[in-house]
């Protein structure tokens, strides 16, 4: 039988441990947030750059600053998914931990 003593260091431990999860999970929630602004960022980029140049094809410098906008949002999207692909290696020997709780 537990002496009351370890129960309230299990407790406390637990307790530390849910603080941790709490926060972890708080910070997940503003990646998801930052990411879903990314992509909404992103969205309007390629757009505006469809409306800006609704037929690039007939003038070779519409056609050349249509590629050069479409380049930037290319790259914008390629380091957004290189964070996303962080983001998840990082967070799964944490999620396993969570299941303690």
């Amino acid at each position: 039988m537990s002496s009351i003593k370890d129960l309230k260091s299990r407790g406390k431990k637990r307790g530390r441990l849910q603080r941790q999860v709490v926060s972890e999970l708080n910070t997940l929630v503003r990646d998801i947030e930052r990411c879903e602004k990314t992509i909404v960022d992103l969205q309007g980029e390629t757009h505006g750059g469809d409306a800006n140049y609704p037929n690039p094809a007939h003038h070779t410098a519409w056609m050349l600053a249509y590629l050069t906008d479409l380049l930037k949002c290319a790259t914008k999207k390629l380091a957004w998914e290189k964070q996303i692909a962080s983001s998840r290696s990082g967070r799964r020997p944490r999620c396993r931990k969570w299941r303690n709780c």
